[in-house]
């Protein structure tokens, strides 16, 4: 909404009267980029007085500054950047069995499911359909699952759903539902809606109360999780892993970046000097003390020893970013995205009918209709 809101409003504004600085997706600057609204920010970057040194740039890991260099042009910088996380209880996966967190899809499904068994066995009967992993339909999950399995969106520059490493991702994730090693919370009341914002709330007290040996979560939503722990007095030990895949790990990092957008030069050095400020070290460590999200530079880290030793999990996700991947650099991602989401939770809809064929099938249908869907989105 913010997009198109700024599509309409700025294309009828003189170039002076435009706003200078956005913070925004790359996928929308990449649209904006096709209306010629964005800055190239090289000449900046390489400026001598104005710019950053080679050692300045090579302090931005290289996950988060790849995003917004597309097609020899820098659209942006980045702003903000955060991934999704499986959150994982090693305090109670160790009384059930298992020394070591899951590195395979295998490993993950047998450690998901024995908490599945471990509340059927148990003597409350409201919990039998819990236990396993606190799973949510986030189309960066869906990604994550995809990239871990060796798939992806796309093929070349075009999006590719059905592929058979993605049919595997989705037949695994699919399966681990279909025999309640996976499940989703509902909201508290009877009577409210089965709609995210419902529901979020209560995901970090469910981790909490040991209903979930797994749970997913943004980089944004550690510092609930652990004020759930704290407030259930529960100590046991909690970290954070990518998603498990027989190729590779799936960890998608996202994040929105700062776009300067054509006005004049004097107005678009102003607006890149304040974004460089903003980069500085100094105010990346404010950025993360705040936020909790990723620092956009390395060299932030040598001020952030007191918030590493107070937050493991966050020092455990940052661990994880030398395997990491970014999005597809399209501007119709922005749209794309929002139909793989939906595309995911249709798999676990449980109307659906349960003959073995149908079930073994339904991930192909699904995915040859993303293909369907993202082509008319492309255009």
């Amino acid at each position: 909404n913010y997009t198109e809101l700024y599509d309409n409003v700025t294309a009828a504004l003189p170039t002076a009267d435009r706003p200078q600085l956005v913070i925004a997706f790359p996928e929308h600057a990449l649209g904006w980029a096709a209306d010629d609204f964005v800055t190239d920010l090289t000449d900046y970057l390489n400026d001598p007085q104005y710019g950053l040194t080679q050692a300045e740039v090579s302090d931005f890991p290289i996950v988060f500054w790849a995003q917004d260099m597309v097609g020899g042009k820098r659209i942006g910088v980045p702003a903000e950047r955060s991934a999704r996380f499986l959150l994982y209880d090693a305090s109670w996966a160790r009384e059930l069995g298992f020394d070591a967190a899951p590195r395979t899809a295998d490993e993950f499904r047998q450690q998901a499911c024995r908490a599945h068994q471990a509340m059927l066995t148990d003597s409350d009967r409201s919990n039998d359909g819990q236990g396993g992993w606190l799973m949510d339909t986030d189309a960066m999950v869906a990604l994550s699952w995809m990239n871990a399995f060796g798939g992806g969106v796309l093929e070349g520059n075009d999006y590719r759903f059905l592929t058979p490493k993605n049919i595997a991702a989705f037949t695994f994730v699919k399966g681990l539902f279909d025999d309640c090693c996976s499940w989703t919370a509902q909201p508290e009341s009877a009577n409210a809606a089965a709609t995210p914002s419902a529901t979020t709330s209560r995901l970090p007290d469910i981790f909490a109360a040991r209903k979930a040996l797994f749970a997913t979560a943004g980089l944004e939503d550690l510092s609930s999780y652990s004020y759930a722990m704290a407030a259930a007095d529960n100590a046991d030990e909690w970290t954070v892993l990518s998603f498990p895949g027989d190729i590779q790990s799936g960890l998608v990092i996202y994040g929105s970046s700062y776009v300067v957008l054509k006005s004049t030069p004097e107005q678009q050095l102003a607006a890149w000097l304040f974004v460089r400020w903003l980069l500085s070290p100094e105010n990346q460590q404010k950025w993360v003390e705040v936020t909790g999200l990723f620092p956009i530079r390395n060299s932030s880290l040598d001020l952030l020893g007191d918030y590493k030793k107070s937050h493991p999990q966050w020092v455990a996700a940052l661990d994880l970013l030398p395997k990491a991947q970014i999005q597809p650099q399209l501007a119709s991602w922005r749209t794309v995205r929002v139909m793989l989401g939906d595309g995911f939770s249709y798999l676990f809809r449980l109307d659906l009918d349960k003959q073995p064929a149908v079930i073994s099938n339904q991930p192909p249908v699904v995915l040859q209709q993303m293909d369907s869907i993202a082509k008319e989105l492309s255009k």
